[in-house]
């Protein structure tokens, strides 16, 4: 993983240290799915989809996230069935604690009507952030020191950056 997954700036920066240690993180998937999405004989089962919103929408940001981050150890988490008549749930929420002592909170959805996956991590030198619906590419990433971070490295490497290859 040390060139990074396409489309993934931070992966490399963050894998190399020039960021410093993860402290904290959000990974968010808030689509909307109605139940016409829901009426194929194979969304919203156990048995066929053996889970709900993380399992079906959200496992791909996810899987991109802990990529970044550290080993995890501990997940916290609480879901229901909110506003579709399915088996599985349509929200779910967690906690997430790696063994750096680092944080993340995990949202999934299928019932947010403004979509937007949202990804950030809380480094010690650098927020870097991804809003995006389904595809992105590197216009959709933002990068933020320290307000007066004397250090400004990490941002010479960020933006040294050229490879754009969209996610798929």
């Amino acid at each position: 993983p040390g060139q990074g997954l396409p489309g993934w700036p931070s992966g490399r920066l963050a894998r190399e240290g020039v960021l410093g240690r993860p402290l904290l993180g959000l990974c968010q998937t808030l689509w909307c799915r109605d139940m016409k999405y829901y009426s194929n004989q194979f969304k919203g089962k156990w048995s066929t989809e053996q889970g709900g919103a993380s399992v079906t929408l959200g496992i791909h940001a996810l899987d991109s996230f802990l990529w970044v981050m550290d080993e995890w150890e501990e997940v916290r988490a609480d879901y229901a069935t909110l506003n579709h008549d399915i088996e599985v749930d349509d929200v779910a929420v967690a906690i997430i604690r790696f063994s750096s002592g680092a944080r993340a909170s995990l949202v999934n959805s299928s019932c947010s009507p403004r979509e937007e996956t949202y990804l950030r991590w809380d480094f010690q030198k650098a927020t870097v952030e991804l809003r995006a619906h389904y595809e992105y590419r590197n216009k959709n990433w933002t990068f933020t020191l320290p307000q007066g971070a004397a250090d400004q490295e990490p941002l010479r490497q960020w933006q040294s950056l050229q490879e754009d290859l969209p996610n798929r």
